[in-house]
């Protein structure tokens, strides 16, 4: 969801957390602004390059909606253009429903 401006990336969090089910899982990934400190873009217009989350940001979104299943960091790119991604897999917070 890097390509999206930060309020589409908070309705996007708002809509997962109500259609998916206490327990339901999805994955995501982003460009972590703590390990590519140089990748930012204008965030009112631009959608091309992207958008990079601290760690401390990505908690506070999620906190209280969704519980981390599993969290790993994959660098991507040469030069300028080298960042680390985020990737996470998270649990809607809740208890599970049995199928």
């Amino acid at each position: 969801m890097p390509h999206v401006t930060r309020a589409a990336f908070e309705r996007y969090l708002g809509e997962v957390h109500r259609v998916l089910r206490p327990g339901g899982r999805f994955y995501f990934s982003v460009v972590s602004r703590d390990r590519s400190p140089a990748y930012e873009v204008d965030d009112g217009r631009d959608t091309f390059t992207g958008r990079a989350y601290a760690d401390a940001e990505l908690s506070a979104l999620l906190r209280g909606r969704f519980e981390q299943v599993e969290r790993w960091l994959a660098d991507s790119g040469d030069g300028s253009w080298r960042v680390t991604y985020v990737n996470l897999l998270l649990r809607k917070a809740g208890p599970s429903v049995s199928p």
